[in-house]
């Protein structure tokens, strides 16, 4: 019980300090590059295509591997019933 209540105050009293901003850091507000938001647009794509490389890099085998097991999985079930068909007809 005292935790929450402490963990209310902690959070109000963090809630108040984000709500005044810094009057000592606005003096120091700079004018963003022109190409700031470019280069920040390729880093995020290139971490984006890392990070899908990686998952490709990681299941493609697998999913390969699932595709092979399935693919007899069905030679294995059609060439059945062929099977048992020609033998009836014998």
């Amino acid at each position: 019980m005292n935790d929450d209540r402490r963990d209310e105050r902690a959070a109000n009293q963090a809630n108040e300090r984000d709500d005044h901003p810094i009057e000592e850091l606005q003096s120091l507000l700079q004018p963003v590059s022109i190409g700031f938001f470019d280069r920040l647009h390729r880093r995020i794509n290139r971490r984006l295509l890392a990070g899908q490389v990686m998952h490709l890099t990681w299941y493609a085998p697998f999913t390969v591997f699932l595709e092979f097991v399935s693919m007899l999985m069905g030679l294995i079930a059609g060439a059945a019933p062929d099977e048992q068909e020609a033998r009836g007809r014998e």
